[in-house]
């Protein structure tokens, strides 16, 4: 795969209801200063049209990982970010997505909201205290 262009690093959203999920989903990003953008690619196409647009959007468009919304949209995911080496998460109870242990495939309980799974994932501010000579990192709980 070619070198990413410059600009934010993408995200696909991908499942039934893609487009709302990324527009919950906004706000949250926004508070990263444009560093990320989140491509919605709804399921509800068929499965040739909706392989094309994963397709499309991990090599033209260079998304740099894949979340997927629920069980069927998961599969399909799973199999082109293998073969494409990109990171997919997928919000799904299906075990056998991750049963093989691909390094780069993760799955959340299906009743993650996706909105959730972002905000409790997302990166905080960790401060440093010193004592007994040593550095601490730590993460305040919100």
């Amino acid at each position: 795969m070619p070198d990413a262009p410059p600009g934010p690093v993408r995200i696909g959203i991908f499942g039934q209801d893609a487009e709302r999920q990324a527009a919950l989903l906004a706000p949250a990003i926004e508070l990263y200063g444009g560093r990320y953008a989140l491509t919605p690619v709804s399921s509800d196409a068929p499965w040739g049209k909706a392989s094309s647009a994963l397709v499309k959007l991990i090599y033209e468009d260079h998304a740099l990982a894949l979340v997927a919304g629920d069980r069927n949209s998961s599969h399909l995911a799973e199999q082109i970010a293998v073969k494409a080496f990109l990171p997919a998460v997928a919000l799904s109870a299906d075990g056998t997505l991750t049963s093989v242990n691909i390094p780069w495939i993760f799955r959340l309980p299906a009743d993650t909201q996706m909105a959730d799974a972002v905000w409790l994932s997302a990166p905080r501010k960790l401060r440093v205290r010193t004592g007994n000579g040593c550095a601490m990192l730590w993460q305040p709980i919100p």
